[in-house]
């Protein structure tokens, strides 16, 4: 059995044949120059999103305060659901003021759903304190009823042994 290889199939393109040499050099090449390209352009990534993120928080740390202040005093006319517009213009800082303000007034409900979070925080914290207080008074009754059933139990013992 004999088998024999043409080269110039395996090798060979419309330009013409390159020798065994000729191609692994080109591909040695192609890989080198394919490996550099992704390992530069991976370090520019990394040293181009350390610049960006250096450079973003220098501009939040100067821009963003004198920004929010803006934003908090900025008049705008507000819209209503059906889109009837008031007529007194109004701020971001008094609207959160007067939510602050609405928000800060105990009002029961029948549902925990219902309740807005001043109310929660204040049926919590009576919660908290209600178990305290009755823990301390359970644990004041109970010693005061020990020592008073034990106080009678010697009288008692006392009378019938007549000591």
């Amino acid at each position: 059995m004999k088998i024999e290889i043409d080269l110039n199939d395996i090798l060979g393109d419309e330009y013409g044949t390159e020798t065994l040499a000729d191609s692994v050099r080109r591909q040695v090449v192609e890989k080198m120059k394919a490996e550099i390209q992704v390992g530069i352009s991976k370090k520019i990534d990394c040293e181009l999103s350390a610049e960006i993120k250096k450079a973003i928080a220098e501009n939040i740390s100067t821009v963003m305060p004198d920004l929010i202040g803006s934003a908090l005093d900025a008049e705008y006319i507000q819209v209503d659901k059906w889109g009837d517009r008031n007529p007194t213009p109004t701020t971001f800082r008094n609207q959160i003021v007067k939510s602050i303000n609405e928000q800060f007034v105990y009002k029961a409900a029948r549902y925990a759903s219902d309740k807005n979070s001043f109310t929660r925080a204040i049926d919590d914290l009576v919660k908290v304190k209600l178990t305290d207080f009755k823990s301390a008074f359970l644990k004041e009754v109970n010693s005061n009823y020990l020592a008073e059933t034990m106080e009678f139990a010697v009288k008692t013992l006392k009378e019938k042994l007549k000591i």
